[in-house]
């Protein structure tokens, strides 16, 4: 059956998505929109057949891992995010944003295993030494979680190679052979995990509202109710507190 793509054991069927989370925030009730890989200037290929997510899994995962780190991963996100799943983003979510100070390096680490096991199914590259690095805890240094809220409940995956950027003033689309990010949506909460090594500088718009990893950077912007045309909720203009 092949080799465990983070220790090189067994195969087994793993869910892309966790079953707690398909429960909790109830997404087989909605189409799970994905969007892979990246022609040039950004756009995704969009998988248009309709998605059975309890369905999504992938055969590249060892029952070991499954049932070990992954698994102790899972119950840190559930823990974690479940007060920012409900089906209404909170009125008053300081609180529960700076709860998950805590939590920020395993929420790192539950979002790469989610962007390995995407990308093992969508054919999305992922550098092997990211993949051998996770069981051991270990977060290699350009990698970056940001949180945004969206105004629309609306369940999405995307992943990419390429990055937008901006060269001498103009933007150009870059793609780093080892880079990728994954955009994943939940009910209103957005997380984004990244790996663009040696080119933070150049990129465009590179974080959202909140910046859960590295760790200490957590940082929550004073105010962040502006919207994008995008409807995600962003920093207005002035400087990042330090939790």
């Amino acid at each position: 059956m092949g080799n465990c793509i983070f220790c090189a054991g067994g195969r087994s069927n793993e869910h892309i998505i966790a079953q707690w989370l398909i429960r909790d925030a109830e997404l087989d009730k909605h189409p799970l929109k994905i969007g892979f890989g990246a022609a040039q200037g950004g756009r995704y290929e969009l998988v248009d057949d309709d998605l059975k997510i309890r369905k999504f899994l992938t055969t590249s995962v060892c029952g070991t891992c499954n049932n070990g780190w992954m698994s102790r991963l899972e119950n840190t996100a559930k823990q974690a995010l479940t007060p920012l799943l409900q089906p209404n983003w909170p009125v008053l979510d300081i609180e529960p944003l700076e709860a998950l100070l805590p939590f920020c390096r395993d929420l790192a680490l539950w979002m790469l295993k989610t962007a390995v096991t995407f990308g093992e199914k969508m054919s999305v590259r992922i550098p092997n030494y990211i993949k051998q690095d996770l069981p051991k805890g270990i977060i290699r240094p350009a990698v970056v979680l940001d949180l945004a809220c969206s105004e629309l409940s609306c369940p999405f995956l995307r992943m990419t190679n390429q990055w937008t950027v901006v060269v001498d003033g103009q933007q150009d689309v870059r793609q780093n052979p080892d880079s990728f990010r994954l955009t994943w949506q939940i009910r209103h909460l957005v997380l984004r995990v990244s790996y663009f090594p040696y080119t933070e500088r150049l990129q465009l718009n590179p974080r959202y509202p909140v910046v859960l990893y590295p760790y200490p950077v957590f940082r929550i912007p004073p105010n962040y109710d502006d919207r994008r045309p995008s409807g995600l909720w962003v920093r207005k203009k002035g400087t990042f507190i330090p939790m």
